[in-house]
């Protein structure tokens, strides 16, 4: 077999390895990450609004700004399709699987009259940290061509194609200017070695100016909260905290323990020690090593196959074929064998890690590969489970599907005017097109504050992020099919408060149930796209002055009770009636002794406080006619009083009657 048709092979390898396990629960290629939809949001505003502003038109804090995707150019990529009036996911997904593809040719650049070319391109196709990058419609596996093309530029002197890398990996991510100043670091080396006597071994200084014109301009260029916008994540780096690097090495361990090319680093460190190792694997090694160390000093990043460190695979690649050659060239017939078996190892393990957690055919290694794959070393992301490898990306898959759902439904029914704070403003603020607030003040914050770190994922001061008024607010992805009816166990207030910079301050617990009251929970019913099955409720927080909730009215014709719900009349400036929404309705009637009874659905009296005229509700009204929601005779009391009074209200179908968020609006009331 010749080389190119190895490399075809490789690349129709990786293709396959990632169209295998980027698929949701429907066995459809699945969607971008979650961050992805940053960019997407951004470029949008940027094609239709003309601004980089996160909430376009708003001012302040909640405008946001460049910094909410750190890669100005996935975001011009983005725009791009914008443009052309593309698909944005489904084109940046096919420009990482083309950078990857094309990665794998520049890996292969080396050893090219030996078997042993090919390992950069065996260990790339076989591991899913490379693969599931490539369809994670972020920017990753476009830094990575550029780095490694970047790197195979300098190692050949191409004094055109380096520089135009170089300047957009240094557009393409901030990490990328202290990349481009080590390679100006190399260069000066290299012109020291040279000496006079050797001017082709000299590196031309000219050639990092325009990298050095672009870092320049992205360290002065400001973000939407008056910083550089490189700047601050640049000075990020150094003043990292205990705790960061402690997230950070967390997460380059599931990078070592999921990606398999880390392990055989072995061998390049092994033959650097042993003075072994060639030009191209120090450098490529150094190079790799140096965009690990900076991820792990800003934290890490995304969980899914550890995306922030993919980029580094091509190089690290390329260091471990270089450590492998050194090795198989000592001629020892034990360490000739140790490197061929361990590279077989590695490309297994690399295999393993793209499956879910189950047995080996016969073999028994359910419970072995759920420990590895289900207990990450990393913190996890808001909303998700500590994961590694395929279950992480399985999570991160449904977890994007449920909120590009969720978000549909929010801009079909909800006017884009509304502002929401959401722990994940990708999906939502792309899709739904309303005014998204960042309740980990990543992107928009409360006025005053410098936005956060994007990772690790920290406490914030929830009460001020309340405190900002928004619309809607929503509290997570609880599938509510798994709440028994009436049960009590979703508790609001504990739910988000564990998230508080304190919550043991008492202070501060009563300032945010001041913050809440202002709010309602509303159970929404969110289908799925293409779903034949029933809609999933989910649950949101909305401010009760918005008037969403529908007004009941009460009719008592002879013994015959009608409930209708119309629209509330809270003033002509509400934007459009209310959305749907799942309720139950509570008829409570009060007799002339002072007894309570409540409405069954056939019309009699009982006693039974759980009992509900009405179940199941998916109320939608409209300004114009109301909704009738039920209709019967009323009963008489069982003890025989006379009855006095009619009560009506909607009650959330999640929680008890006595839950201090039951209630939807306000009750209507007919004396008899």
């Amino acid at each position: 077999m010749n080389r190119t048709t190895a490399l075809l092979l490789a690349m129709a390898a990786l293709l396959a390895h990632t169209l295998a396990i980027h698929l949701d629960v429907a066995g459809h290629f699945a969607q971008p990450y979650e961050v992805a939809h940053r960019a997407y949001h951004l470029a949008r505003n940027l094609v239709r609004e003309g601004s980089l502003a996160w909430n376009a038109g708003a001012e302040g804090s909640w405008r946001g700004g460049l910094d909410a995707y750190p890669s100005p150019l996935w975001v011009l990529v983005s725009a791009v399709a914008e443009r052309l009036y593309l698909p944005v996911n489904l084109f940046t997904q096919c420009v990482g699987l083309a950078a990857a593809l094309v990665a794998i040719v520049f890996s292969v650049h080396y050893e090219k009259d030996r078997i042993a070319g090919v390992i950069p391109a065996l260990l790339l196709v076989t591991s899913g940290g490379f693969a599931a990058p490539a369809a994670s419609g972020t920017e990753a596996p476009l830094v990575g061509l550029l780095l490694v093309l970047s790197f195979v530029a300098f190692q050949e002197r191409r004094r055109i194609l380096f520089p135009a890398a170089l300047s957009l990996l240094v557009l393409a991510r901030p990490e990328g200017v202290l990349i481009a100043t080590a390679f100006l670091a190399l260069a000066v080396g290299d012109r020291r070695r040279a000496g006079p006597d050797d001017p082709a071994r000299a590196t031309a200084l000219w050639i990092f100016v325009p990298a050095g014109l672009t870092s320049a301009a992205l360290l002065v260029i400001g973000d939407g909260h008056g910083r550089s916008l490189y700047g601050a994540m640049i000075a990020a780096i150094p003043t990292a905290d205990g705790e960061r690097i402690a997230a950070g090495l967390g997460y380059a361990l599931d990078f070592a323990l999921t990606a398999s090319v880390p392990v055989l680093l072995l061998f390049p460190l092994g033959c650097l020690f042993a003075g072994r190792l060639s030009s191209v694997g120090r450098r490529s090694l150094g190079l790799g090593l140096l965009w690990v160390a900076l991820v792990v000093l800003e934290g890490g990043g995304p969980p899914p196959f550890t995306l922030a460190l993919a980029p580094a695979l091509p190089l690290l690649a390329i260091a471990v074929q270089q450590g492998i050659v050194g090795a198989l060239d000592t001629l020892v017939p034990a360490l000739e064998r140790l490197a061929w078996t361990a590279l077989l190892g590695c490309t297994l393990l690399g295999a393993f890690a793209s499956k879910f957690p189950g047995d080996l055919g016969p073999i028994r290694l359910r419970g072995l590969h759920e420990r590895w794959l289900e207990t990450s070393a990393a913190p996890a992301s808001f909303g998700l489970s500590a994961l590694r490898g395929r279950s992480s990306l399985g999570a991160e898959i449904r977890h994007v599907g449920e909120l590009r759902d969720l978000a549909g439904f929010l801009r079909e029914y909800v006017d884009p005017r509304y502002s929401i704070l959401t722990p994940w403003p990708g999906a939502i603020g792309y899709l739904s097109q309303m005014n998204v607030l960042d309740m980990f003040g990543r992107i928009t914050t409360p006025d005053g504050r410098r936005p956060l770190p994007p990772w690790p994922p920290q406490r914030v001061d929830l009460v001020a992020a309340f405190e900002q008024g928004a619309d809607f607010i929503l509290l997570g992805q609880l599938d509510l099919r798994e709440v028994p009816e009436g049960s009590g166990e979703l508790s609001v207030e504990d739910e988000l408060y564990s998230y508080d910079l304190d919550p043991d301050d008492p202070e501060r617990l009563a300032r945010l149930g001041r913050a809440l009251e202002l709010y309602e929970v509303v159970t929404i019913p969110v289908r799925g796209e293409g779903e034949r099955s029933p809609p999933r409720p989910f649950h949101l927080l909305r401010r009760r002055d918005l008037g969403l909730a529908p007004e009941l009215t009460l009719r008592l014709e002879g013994d015959i009770l009608q409930v209708d719900a119309g629209a509330a009349r809270v003033g002509a400036d509400r934007p459009g009636p209310g959305h749907p929404q799942l309720v139950r309705l509570e008829v409570l009637v009060l007799d002339a002794a002072g007894e309570r009874w409540f409405l069954a659905p056939d019309g009699s009296l009982v006693e039974d406080q759980q009992v509900f005229a009405r179940t199941g509700l998916r109320l939608e009204v409209g300004d114009e006619r109301p909704v009738r929601l039920y209709t019967g005779p009323l009963g008489q009391a069982p003890s025989g009083s006379r009855l006095v009074e009619v009560r009506a209200r909607l009650v959330n179908p999640i929680m008890p009657k006595s839950h201090r968020f039951a209630a939807l609006g306000e009750a209507a009331v007919l004396s008899l």
